[in-house]
């Protein structure tokens, strides 16, 4: 069987339409614009040498978790196991902060970006708070379901690995304690 030979511009072309391209571009567009909006560091240590997040990006983060882990019946709240300070943690050892803090800005943006509202995520009561979020995980555009589970997934990941939200889910333990 023959192997087919295409040049670039047709990969590009059958990778995805103009459409696509739109999508993508306003995506890389919005996230580069994330460091300069109001409320973010863009790049600068407001935190006195605490972490690499601002206090007002842990804001945003903070918010974002109470949301996704408000606590109830045996399970702790989010902010009880401190899952945004461990994730802020993480994302410093891994060396994933830049592109995080962008998100955080779109985040704390995203009524005025995207529902053309005005207001901040931080300052919006909670219910609307859950509107955003919802719109965040429905949305047409990739990057933002992108940002939205990036964010969930590890939000979760740490929450669950915390012997404090155990009993909520009826796990006992790890088998094998050293």
């Amino acid at each position: 069987m023959a192997s087919v030979v295409m040049s670039p511009d047709a990969v590009v072309r059958e990778s995805f339409g103009r459409r696509e391209f739109l999508r993508r571009g306003a995506g890389g567009l919005l996230l580069t614009l994330g460091g300069t909006l109001p409320g973010c560091s863009g790049g600068k240590d407001e935190t006195g040498g605490r972490g690499p997040f601002a206090e007002t990006e842990r804001e945003v983060l903070r918010a974002i978790c109470a949301r996704l882990l408000p606590g109830g019946s045996r399970a702790p709240a989010a902010a009880e196991v401190d899952v945004a300070g461990r994730m802020e943690r993480l994302l410093d050892a891994l060396g994933a902060t830049s592109d995080f803090r962008r998100l955080l800005a779109l985040f704390e943006w995203s009524p005025l970006l995207f529902e053309a509202k005005p207001g901040r995520f931080t300052r919006l009561p909670e219910e609307r708070q859950e509107q955003v979020l919802r719109g965040w995980a429905t949305s047409r555009l990739g990057f933002r379901r992108s940002g939205f589970v990036a964010i969930k997934r590890l939000a979760m990941s740490i929450y669950y690995t915390q012997q404090e939200s155990w009993p909520a889910i009826g796990f006992p333990g790890p088998w094998l304690q050293s």
